[in-house]
């Protein structure tokens, strides 16, 4: 069975974001086996520990409760932080071309390195930068468009922002 590394991002918006795709897809999938890593648990406690987050429960301690309880799900899975970004047998450093590129090519090569695939909403993700890096990332909703089990692309979901005035605006 396929083991989903969720991704920081797509972390946060199965465990708060009321995004009926996030929930859908781990509902359906992502829930049976899904892993987590230290980097990811830390930016799902920074990220939606932030006062300013919305609907945020509290303080990173309160986030931490969530976190436990996913954790305590059967499908999940806790991946060490056991590669180095700088191993060239796993990461082409030369493909590196941006900062903004270091945290989901790690996360990539971490999956990469458990077999597993990475679960993300970055649309921007390199995956040349990761020795066979498309094999280890996952899109179900390209999946299921082009009907082929093997398809690796990108998780894809839409985002939903608040304006001031309360309004939701959705972006791509």
């Amino acid at each position: 069975m396929t083991v989903f590394l969720l991704d920081v991002n797509a972390l946060v918006d199965t465990a708060y974001v009321q995004h009926d795709e996030a929930h859908d897809w781990f509902g359906k999938t992502g829930r049976k086996a899904f892993a987590t890593c230290p980097l990811t648990e830390n930016g799902l406690l920074r990220i939606v520990g932030h006062p300013r987050y919305p609907n945020s429960p509290g303080s990173p301690g309160a986030v931490m409760l969530s976190l436990t309880a996913m954790r305590a799900l059967p499908g999940h899975r806790f991946w060490a932080d056991t590669i180095s970004i700088s191993d060239a047998q796993l990461v082409d450093g030369s493909r590196l071309t941006s900062h903004a590129q270091v945290t989901d090519t790690y996360l990539l090569a971490l999956a990469q390195a458990h077999g597993g695939r990475l679960a993300s909403m970055d649309l921007k993700l390199v995956t040349n930068a990761v020795i066979e890096g498309k094999k280890a990332l996952r899109s179900e909703r390209l999946e299921e468009l082009r009907g082929e089990e093997g398809v690796s692309l990108r998780l894809v979901m839409h985002q939903t922002r608040k304006r001031r005035d309360g309004s939701a605006r959705r972006v791509q």
